[in-house]
């Protein structure tokens, strides 16, 4: 038997004189075939500002079933397991790094199927996240006194964060009117 798969066996037994075994309807033993481990995928938002990081997972094993799944993430480098493994096919993980440092963390998942079986290596993070809490600053300046338009409003904007500066909007009222 060389095929993965559930296999199902009996026995029917002929005497010498040519009486034969019915064929029981249920098989006297089963058993399952398993050497290869399942597969998972990972999914988690490019950007966060605070925590935790929901990260999600799906695995899928089609013969024996997904026991668990365990979170990986990478930053600066360094790579190391989180937390506990997760029982199902489908979850999620609350991921706090400790301390929390802001900065791009890389995640991966490896499954393990009912048989012990575990998912093949992976090479690199699957998805990232760059978890970013420091605000970016900005200030725009304008002429005192403008006789012609349209006249100038320079601004400057700064993102010490690791995310960088994704825009800024300018926000104007006449006189006493709204912003």
């Amino acid at each position: 038997m060389s095929s993965e798969g559930i296999y199902h066996f009996y026995t029917i037994s002929v005497d010498l004189c040519g009486n034969r075994e019915a064929r029981p309807a249920v098989a006297d033993a089963v058993t399952t075939f398993d050497t290869l481990g399942p597969t998972s995928t990972v999914e988690a938002p490019a950007y966060a500002n605070s925590l935790p990081i929901v990260v999600r997972f799906t695995a899928s094993d089609d013969t024996s079933g997904v026991a668990s799944t365990s979170l990986f993430y990478c930053f600066n480098g360094l790579c190391a397991q989180y937390g506990e493994p997760v029982s199902g096919t489908s979850g999620e993980f609350l991921f706090t790094p400790d301390p929390a440092v802001e900065g791009t963390y890389e995640f991966y998942t490896i499954s393990t199927d009912n048989m012990g079986n575990t998912e093949g290596m992976v090479l690199s993070p699957e998805v990232s996240t760059v978890y970013d809490k420091t605000a970016p600053s900005s200030s725009c300046s304008s002429p005192g006194i403008a006789t012609s338009a349209p006249f100038d409003v320079p601004y400057t904007a700064l993102d010490n964060g690791p995310a960088g500066l994704d825009r800024v909007a300018l926000w104007f009222k006449l006189g006493s009117g709204t912003w």
